[in-house]
């Protein structure tokens, strides 16, 4: 007879000294997507979460992300390239705000790369300051050995730790 495991997150430290947290299942999940054989496409989708706000402050200090968006078979995908054209994305995104009574919403992109430590590129740097310009965000990029993790302040990615701390989820 087998016991249960509750559910395991992963903890990173944010700038901003809040924290992003990530189950694990939901990181497992992006790893699907891993490009570990040369014939791999690059995937990616958008992060769902909840923002926990520091009421003294009134901002947010605390990603915790629950689901993702997945690439749909209309998105554009190359060894080298994810391009988001699928409405699924924003239909997630949308049906997790509706369904959590506006609890869970976007809280930031992932994608792959075909390299063993990822780092972004010219181009998922200048997306990014195009799309994301003023907002906060949470960023992933799933390599092929290890991921990179960063907070978007505004106006430029802030590396963080890569989340290792485990704690039991209650």
């Amino acid at each position: 007879m087998s016991m249960l495991q509750p559910p395991t997150d992963l903890i990173s430290v944010l700038p901003n000294n809040g924290y992003l947290i990530i189950p694990e299942q939901l990181l497992d999940k992006l790893h699907q997507f891993k490009q570990s054989e040369s014939h791999h496409k690059e995937a990616g989708g958008l992060l769902i979460g909840c923002k926990r706000i520091n009421g003294a402050k009134d901002e947010v200090t605390h990603f915790e992300l629950t689901d993702c968006s997945t690439p749909h078979f209309v998105d554009k995908r190359s060894r080298y390239g994810f391009l988001r054209r699928s409405g699924s994305h924003i239909k997630k995104v949308l049906t997790a705000w509706t369904n959590s009574n506006q609890l869970q919403t976007y809280l930031g992109e992932w994608h792959t790369h075909p390299e063993p430590h990822p780092t972004p590129s010219a181009s998922d740097i200048n997306e990014w300051k195009k799309n994301l310009k003023g907002q906060k965000a949470i960023l992933i990029i799933i390599g092929q050995k290890s991921d990179w993790f960063a907070y978007w302040n505004g106006s430029q990615a802030i590396v963080i730790q890569q989340p290792v701390k485990e704690i039991n989820s209650p």
